[in-house]
């Protein structure tokens, strides 16, 4: 059984493994994001982040994307500038830990009212999925690349 679930990511940073193909000039491309939910690592229960490479068999993945949770959530309209006040999907945290992996989390779509977007397919249209994995993609950096 895994841990109980903890919400609170306050001052936490969260991990995840990507190809060196996902970092242009040094910033983390959008191709590194996937949704609805984008799998991370916490650093509560990932002491050495370098540890999130050994997790699967993606040799291809060896590089280390970080995140402050702080930064979250992200809101993201629809249209117009990021500025706008009027918005529908949101990016959060949520706690996801499993036997294999305790300090797994996702940062997963929401909408406006809170409910999750688990069905990529309620993403519409297509250009607000870029423009939310561009927004996940921009609050990332590079922690580590091999």
């Amino acid at each position: 059984m895994p841990r109980p679930l903890r919400h609170d990511f306050t001052g936490e940073t969260l991990y995840r493994r990507i190809r060196p193909s996902d970092i242009d000039e040094g910033r983390i491309r959008s191709s590194a994001v996937s949704l609805p939910r984008c799998s991370f690592d916490r650093s509560r229960w990932r002491r050495d982040p370098r540890a999130v490479l050994a997790l699967e068999a993606q040799p291809e993945h060896t590089a280390i994307a970080q995140l402050p949770a702080d930064e979250l959530p992200i809101a993201v309209s629809p249209r117009g500038t990021d500025s706008d006040s009027l918005w529908l999907y949101e990016l959060r945290p949520r706690d996801a830990p499993t036997d294999e992996n305790p300090a797994h989390c996702e940062v997963a779509v929401f909408t406006a009212t809170g409910a999750p977007v688990d069905d990529g397919k309620l993403i519409r249209p297509n250009a607000v999925t870029k423009k939310l994995k561009r927004a996940l993609a921009g609050a990332m950096s590079l922690y580590v690349k091999s």
